[in-house]
């Protein structure tokens, strides 16, 4: 009867699933309307918002970036307590590179983590 006592927390304990989260969120299809030498800072910031980073490269230059993950865990007990854990997650990064103003080049990746 202890015994029982002692497996049920730890199987409780083995089903729990994290799930977390970062930056914000943006669509992605946005990115197949960014044009070279024709898209603006200020069209950007109405399609996307504000980026999370912005690094000054010079005085005409800037580099934005907009990232966003999702992460989850989902820890396992496995016989005599063993834990393993199993992630799984998704990402979504946009640098965009700004010269006087004009996107002028712009990098995307999205996919599983």
């Amino acid at each position: 009867m202890r015994l029982i006592f002692l497996i049920i927390p730890l199987l409780v304990w083995g089903c729990a699933t994290t799930t977390s989260a970062g930056g914000s969120e943006f669509s992605s299809s946005v990115v197949q309307h960014i044009q070279k030498g024709v898209t603006t800072t200020s069209e950007i910031v109405d399609w996307l918002g504000e980026p999370g980073y912005k690094e000054k490269i010079s005085a005409t230059e800037i580099l934005w970036l907009y990232a966003w993950s999702r992460a989850k865990g989902d820890p396992n007990v496995v016989p005599f307590g063993h834990r393993s854990i199993g992630n799984t997650g998704y990402k979504k990064i946009l640098w965009i590179f700004f010269k006087d103003g004009l996107v002028v080049n712009y990098t995307y990746e999205e996919g599983i983590i």
